[in-house]
């Protein structure tokens, strides 16, 4: 993961005056988030637990298709642990290894969306607690609420780019006039990526030069 989320990690331990837990799973090592260690009497179980969810899809389409659910045995250093087979590769040939690095892998890109999630909350959020960070339940709300985060900036955006849009055409009417319909959009698309600080916006972008346009248009 990259250095930012690492310390993201990192700082909840570091308010807390504790070093930051972790967990090797395969071949890579894990930070366990604060909150883990936080809420419960066996964290890095209850991590575990949530880091290896992502089998939960595959156990539902086994019992909904009437089959007999796969397992294969897989020991992570301390103790053996039941690893539910991906449903898609139930009846291929397989080695043990390759299905235990296929769970793995699911479950670290689970891992680290939702560390990154967590971390752009946090910006907006500070003091948004994340229960269960690691859990697919918890990362779809995160999802969620991030999803709404943006919306939210990308309207406020949009609504600031059309002032300007619209006060630039105000106090700019000789380039509106002596500017054809194509060149005014251009100047405006400009302006407008100008103000928004080049975010990349492109659909807030255009609306607001249009509705710019219709509001001048219409007074």
């Amino acid at each position: 993961m990259k250095t930012e989320y690492v310390d993201f990690l990192c700082s909840e331990y570091e308010q807390a005056d504790l070093k930051p837990e972790s967990v090797v799973i395969g071949n890579s090592k894990y930070i366990v988030p604060y909150i883990y260690i936080k809420t419960s009497n066996e964290p890095l179980k209850l991590f575990l637990t949530d880091f290896f969810d992502v089998m939960r899809k595959d156990y539902i389409l086994y019992l909904r298709n009437k089959e007999p659910v796969r397992y294969i045995n897989w020991y992570d250093g301390n103790k053996n642990r039941h690893l539910i087979v991906p449903y898609t590769i139930r009846y291929n040939m397989c080695s043990d290894e390759e299905i235990v690095n296929r769970i793995i892998e699911k479950a670290r890109k689970k891992y680290k969306k939702a560390i990154m999630t967590a971390y752009e909350l946090k910006k907006t959020y500070p003091n948004m607690v994340f229960e269960r960070m690691i859990s697919s339940k918890a990362f779809k709300e995160m999802l969620k609420a991030h999803k709404k985060c943006l919306s939210k900036q990308k309207r406020n955006m949009a609504v600031y780019i059309t002032e300007r849009v619209g006060r630039f055409m105000s106090q700019n009417p000789e380039k509106i006039t002596n500017n054809m319909d194509g060149v005014l959009l251009y100047v405006l698309r400009q302006k407008a990526k100008k103000w928004a600080l080049k975010v990349v916006l492109c659909a807030a972008v255009e609306t607001s030069v249009f509705e710019a346009i219709n509001i001048s248009s219409d007074n």
